[in-house]
């Protein structure tokens, strides 16, 4: 993705964190997760919903992932 590069940290100076949100109605649910990252990629966000629908059966279709774009975090 152009600009982008992989960066391997060798250290914590702060802590990131994940956030999940599910909000529910009679009919639907659908999750928000709250990712402590500068950017995600579409494929590693297609990756998480599948994972998601996998493993906990919650429709990957119903996740929407979103970054804080922190800066100080990796990509």
């Amino acid at each position: 993705m152009g600009w982008i590069k992989e960066i391997v940290g060798d250290r914590v100076l702060d802590p990131l964190f994940a956030r999940v949100g599910i909000l529910e109605s009679d009919t639907t649910s659908i999750a928000i997760v709250q990712l402590d990252l500068c950017m995600i990629r579409a494929t590693d966000t297609r990756i998480l919903r599948q994972a998601v629908e996998s493993r906990y059966g919650f429709p990957g279709s119903n996740v929407m992932v979103a970054c804080s774009h922190n800066h100080a975090g990796p990509a």
